[in-house]
């Protein structure tokens, strides 16, 4: 089953699954992926913290993780390996970005990397097909930077 996913402007979110028409999902997202299978991994808006995996064709969500911090970037390597990055407040430079690495499919995180005076977003993770990890840091973080 695949799902792809676009955001709209509104507060909706669509799910659209190759059998199905487009049909309005009941939670919105903020960030998300596809993980090796098509499946859709993310946060939604209202929960930050928590990583969520898409079920029930786009009807219900199965909790993944909860992070200490709100989930600011997701990547999904190969082996379903998954890079989580977060961050409580992107702009304050007293409050550190982790990046954190799941080899078990997001049964359990580590630490693998602190930016103190940085951040890596959505758009600045990605993995090769070895597995070598690419991080741009996005900053720096405080006031007129």
């Amino acid at each position: 089953m695949m799902f792809l996913v676009s955001i709209s402007l509104s507060p909706r979110d669509y799910v659209h699954n190759g059998d199905l028409d487009i049909h309005p999902l009941p939670f919105a997202l903020r960030i998300f992926t596809l993980d090796k299978n098509k499946n859709i991994i993310g946060r939604t808006v209202g929960d930050g913290n928590t990583l969520y995996k898409i079920i029930d064709n786009g009807n219900s969500l199965k909790k993944i993780y909860t992070f200490p911090e709100p989930v600011v970037g997701i990547q999904v390597m190969d082996n379903n390996y998954i890079l989580v990055s977060t961050d409580k407040d992107h702009w304050d430079p007293h409050t550190p970005c982790n990046v954190y690495l799941s080899k078990d499919n997001g049964q359990t995180f580590s630490t693998i990397k602190t930016l103190a005076e940085s951040g890596a977003i959505w758009w600045s993770m990605s993995a090769d097909k070895h597995n070598i990890i690419y991080i741009g840091e996005y900053g720096p973080k405080g006031v007129n930077q």
